[in-house]
């Protein structure tokens, strides 16, 4: 029975990333080959083909490739994985065969979800796109002269303003469609939350308002839908006790107790709420 294409496509996604990227498996004129499944090992056809569309011939149901510079050396190491396999599985592996490898940079990616690790600084972080060989090498100078670095991570794309979301179905930031959406749309970046985002910081005590009021507790967000439920606009805000976070329309409602429960509401109100919950 014939593997879903969806299923069966990650080899060939990966290749063309990396081809896009100026990464090569055979060479070209002049330039060599600078991609090798095992060190010293010159990568053929016939290797490919037998790793199966979706790595699915391969024992572990992942390939290591060495992505080496301009001198033959091991620069990068690029786990590749199935669609179906979460890119950061295993990544302590990779970080071990790095090491032997005398590589400092990581990819992990299943040909949807890609990360870039400099083990030497912290953890994977997501890309769009795979780096160029000359912009991990200028990476690796500007690092070695203590020269600025920001500029030459590796990714691309558009920050979506908080405005937006509230206007744009598809910029959900809950449940599984954003789960999916992280995947299929490739060509946002993925920022720290700080750099597009600011909590809001005004409270107020409940007893000091005169009319009803909406009132959002943490158990008023339902858990992995983007919504809420239940009893929430208050006659009397006197009877809500000590201190509550004030949200706005457009805000963004944040549960900030287990977060593993994804309770996150696009505010469409005025309002106040828990202090368990961040206004965003």
């Amino acid at each position: 029975m014939a593997m879903p294409e969806k299923e069966a496509a990650a080899r060939i996604k990966i290749n063309k990333l990396l081809e896009a990227a100026g990464w090569r498996f055979f060479q070209e004129g002049n330039a060599p080959a600078n991609i090798r499944l095992e060190p010293a090992v010159t990568v053929k056809t016939t290797d490919l083909d037998a790793l199966g569309d979706n790595f699915e011939a391969t024992s572990k149901g992942f390939v290591d490739f060495l992505l080496l510079d301009a001198r033959g050396f091991p620069l990068i190491v690029l786990e590749a994985k199935a669609e179906d396999k979460n890119p950061l599985v295993g990544k302590e592996q990779a970080r071990k065969y790095a090491r032997s490898q005398n590589c400092r940079f990581v990819i992990l990616s299943n040909g949807n979800l890609h990360y870039f690790w400099d083990l030497e600084r912290g953890n994977p972080y997501v890309i769009t796109s795979f780096p160029t060989p000359e912009s991990v090498i200028g990476y690796l100078r500007a690092l070695r002269s203590q020269q600025a670095t920001a500029d030459l991570q590796p990714t691309c794309g558009l920050i979506v303003p908080k405005e937006e979301i509230a206007l744009n179905g598809d910029c959900n930031l809950s449940g599984e469609r954003y789960r999916e959406g992280v995947i299929a749309v490739s060509s946002w970046p993925f920022v720290p939350v700080g750099d597009a985002f600011r909590k809001g910081n005004q409270s107020v005590l409940p007893e000091s308002l005169d009319n009803p009021v909406t009132y959002v507790g943490l158990e008023n967000i339902t858990q992995n839908t983007g919504e809420i439920d239940g009893n929430f606009v208050t006659e009397n805000p006197a009877d809500i006790k000590s201190l509550k976070n004030v949200f706005k329309p457009c805000d963004i409602l944040y549960g900030k107790l287990r977060p593993n429960l994804n309770k996150v509401w696009l505010a469409d109100r005025e309002g106040i709420c828990s202090t368990d919950i961040f206004v965003i």
